[in-house]
C-alpha cells in the first residue's frame, strides 16, 4: 500500500497554544497569524499588491495629489525602548 499510514488525521490547527501569553500578546499574535495566513496564499497576495498599486495611482493622480507627495516625504521614527532611535525619510526617485 502506498500513502500515509491510516489512523488519526492530522490536526488543522497549527497555531501554538498562546495560553500562557498575557492577553494583549496573545492578540497580536493571533491577529499576525491570521494575517500571514492570508497572505501566504499567492493569489491573494498578488490581488493586495494590484490593489495597492492602483489605489496609489488614483491617490497620485487626483485632486489631492499633494496629500500623496505629502505622505511620502514624511518623517518616520522607530524607537524600541532604550536603543537609539532610527529616522527614516523616504525619498521617492532617489
Amino acid at each position: 500500500m502506498v500513502g500515509p499510514p491510516r489512523g488519526d488525521p492530522a490536526p488543522v490547527n497549527h497555531n501554538p497554544p498562546f495560553d500562557d501569553l498575557p492577553k494583549a500578546q496573545r492578540l497580536a499574535e493571533q491577529a499576525l497569524n491570521t494575517l500571514q495566513r492570508f497572505l501566504h496564499v499567492e493569489a491573494v497576495s498578488g490581488a493586495v499588491l494590484l490593489a495597492a498599486a492602483a489605489a496609489a495611482l488614483i491617490w497620485a493622480n487626483s485632486p489631492v495629489a499633494h496629500s500623496y507627495h505629502d505622505f511620502w516625504h514624511l518623517p518616520v521614527t522607530i524607537a524600541l525602548g532604550a536603543i537609539k532611535q532610527l529616522h527614516i525619510r523616504t525619498e521617492a526617485g532617489r
